[in-house]
């Protein structure tokens, strides 16, 4: 799949725009009921995740891997298509208003996965968001 995107053309350019349908079963959510071709798999991004480094890498972890989310199941409202080069941008956003309705499925950059209650604590959860949360011990 990764050879016949057109790196050098923009994500929904008239060619890259007809792989949206071929969205890998990888990128479905079982109870997705948004837009077909759109993953809720994002990940978070702000100026103190690893996403907001140029080059990120294993260095850049300072709290470990266990302890740092890198990928994030959105709920529906939050989904994106699948190609398309957007995560969930913590800017403009809460990350606990883009929780599934009970919780969300996390990935963590040591490839484990967790369920996050949607009650979990907002600092807590800021801490395993960041590359640097002093939440080494949790």
């Amino acid at each position: 799949m990764y050879q016949q995107f057109c790196l050098d053309e923009p994500w929904d350019s008239e060619h890259n725009i007809t792989l949206l349908d071929k969205m890998p079963a990888a990128f479905e959510h079982p109870s997705f009921v948004g837009l077909p071709n759109h993953t809720v798999y994002v990940a978070p991004f702000y100026e103190t995740t690893v996403w907001s480094k140029e080059k990120p890498g294993i260095r850049d972890i300072a709290d470990g891997t266990s302890n740092t989310i890198a990928l994030f199941e959105a709920d529906d409202l939050h989904a994106v298509p699948w190609t398309k080069p957007e995560d969930l941008d913590l800017h403009e956003l809460e990350i606990q208003d883009c929780f599934r309705p009970t919780g969300s499925n996390v990935g963590f950059f040591d490839a484990s996965v967790k369920f996050l209650s949607k009650n979990i604590d907002p600092d807590l959860l800021k801490a395993l968001i960041t590359s640097a949360g002093g939440d080494r011990n949790n």
